[in-house]
């Protein structure tokens, strides 16, 4: 990964975007992690019809330079992944998230996918009211994976936390709110 700026979103987006020029399929991304002059030439293939697939952060709606490239060229899809965040954080978490909705609503593309592994039916019925989707297909898929253990802890220190981490062995994950 080229940056010293390494986020989870901004990782999967390059380890995505590597994978896909392995394959042949142009892939490109505008991120944190580029300098401007290296986005503005992601747009510029995007304009020019030299990207088929085009990964970008929710926030990036609200660049008007990234508007206008998408303006230029509409996408024919758009897919949200960890949609669940349009219904449960997208206020104060992620608000560029609640905000999708319209630009599904302006850019009507053809397809539109919502992806994500949580979600009972009332965050189901709030994603679709965001984006339009109330009457689109639904489509589930239960993926056990036995090599995943996740569990969730009210953590009152850092110290407890630490400590507890101590005692796990093996590749771990940490979602901490602080």
């Amino acid at each position: 990964f080229p940056s010293h700026d390494i986020s989870l979103l901004t990782a999967l987006m390059w380890d995505q975007v590597q994978s896909l020029r392995e394959k042949g399929i142009a892939g490109d991304q505008i991120s944190s992690t580029q300098s401007p002059s290296e986005n503005i030439e992601a747009m510029k293939r995007w304009v020019n019809g030299h990207t088929e697939i085009l990964y970008v952060a929710p926030e990036r709606f609200d660049n008007k330079m990234f508007v206008a490239a998408l303006e230029a060229r509409v996408p024919d899809a758009v897919f949200v992944d960890e949609c669940h965040v349009l219904s449960i954080h997208g206020d104060n978490f992620r608000p560029a998230y609640k905000r999708l909705g319209d630009v599904v609503a302006t850019m009507n593309p053809r397809i539109v996918g919502a992806f994500t592994a949580t979600c009972p039916p009332e965050m189901e019925a709030d994603i679709r009211w965001i984006l339009g989707l109330q009457e689109a297909k639904r489509f589930l898929v239960t993926d056990r994976r036995e090599n995943l253990i996740l569990s969730s802890s009210e953590m009152d220190s850092d110290l407890r936390l630490v400590s507890m981490l101590k005692k796990i062995t093996g590749p771990t994950i940490v979602y901490y709110s602080t």
